[in-house]
C-alpha cells in the first residue's frame, strides 16, 4: 500500500506539471535568460571556457549539455525550441531520480 500511495502522489503532480510544460513549450514567449544561456552554450561550443574566458554566476553544466545543439541548429529559433525540449526531458529525468530515491528510502514502502 505504501509504494502504491507513493507512486500515486508522485505521478499526479508529474503528469499535471508535464502537461503544462508541453502546452507552454511552443506557446510561451522567450525569456531574456533563455537567450543568455543559449549564447553561453554557443560560446562553450566555440571553445570558450566558463569562468576563464567569460564569467557567469550559474554553473556551466547546462551550457555543456546544450553546446552540441548549438552546433547542430546554428543560429535559429529552432535552437531555442530544441533547448526547451531538452530541458523538459531533463526535468522528467530528475523526477525519475527523485522517485527512485524516495522508493528506496527506509520507512516509505
Amino acid at each position: 500500500m505504501g509504494e502504491r500511495m507513493l507512486l500515486v502522489t508522485f505521478l499526479v503532480p508529474l503528469v499535471i506539471s508535464s502537461g503544462f510544460r508541453v502546452l507552454l513549450l511552443f506557446n510561451r514567449g522567450f525569456d531574456p535568460d533563455e537567450y543568455i544561456h543559449m549564447h553561453y552554450a554557443w560560446m562553450v561550443m566555440q571553445g570558450y571556457r566558463p569562468y576563464l574566458d567569460f564569467f557567469e554566476n550559474h554553473p556551466p553544466g547546462f551550457w555543456y549539455l546544450l553546446a552540441p545543439l548549438a552546433g547542430f541548429f546554428d543560429e535559429s529559433s529552432a535552437y531555442l525550441f530544441a533547448c526547451r525540449v531538452v530541458m523538459c526531458l531533463v526535468t522528467l529525468a530528475i523526477f525519475r531520480m527523485v522517485y527512485k530515491l524516495a522508493a528506496v528510502s527506509p520507512g516509505l514502502a
